[in-house]
């Protein structure tokens, strides 16, 4: 995590690498304890959106689970030979947590960038109904102009015109 910059950039501060590894510590504990109620998928959840809220990208939460995979299934093949039925029951019940696991991360970040990319949308479409209101009126004023500038004067002026008139003939 170290040597790449992007998960560099959100570990440092004092202390934050030694609370993640505490955190990753409990959150596999739970992911293998057999507990997957109400409480378990808020949590999980929780842990999506702090992972939002602080930019980290799916792909390094899924890193995060190669780790976990790459650590486990070889203990489990050590553990259970190819003939322990229950071994291989195991193995393939933790595969299936873990999967369920992701998907309640990955529906948050979905969630919260559908929730984003619509409030986004929706400002868009106020800015683009405004602009567009402008604009609307800004050619019923040009109209307007263009039809007092085209027709005849104010009654007040008509005889000062025909007074120059008048002068310039005579």
């Amino acid at each position: 995590m170290k040597s790449n910059p992007y998960t560099r950039a959100l570990l440092q501060g004092e202390g934050r690498l030694e609370r993640l590894k505490k955190s990753q510590e409990d959150y596999f504990s739970e992911l293998i304890q057999g507990k997957y109620d109400k409480d378990y998928i808020e949590k999980r959840l929780r842990v999506g959106q702090v992972h939002q809220m602080v930019g980290l990208e799916p792909i390094y939460y899924l890193a995060a689970y190669n780790q976990y995979v790459q650590i486990t299934f070889p203990k489990f093949a050590e553990a259970f030979s190819e003939k322990n039925q229950e071994g291989f029951s195991s193995l393939l019940s933790l595969v299936k947590v873990i999967f369920f696991d992701i998907a309640l991360a990955l529906d948050t970040y979905f969630k919260t960038n559908t929730f984003a990319l619509r409030k986004r949308n929706e400002e868009l479409q106020r800015a683009l109904g405004m602009y567009l209101q402008s604009q609307r009126r800004e050619e019923q004023y040009r109209q307007l102009l263009s039809h007092e500038i085209r027709g005849a004067l104010p009654p007040p002026l008509l005889p000062w015109k025909c007074y120059w008139r008048k002068r310039a003939v005579a």
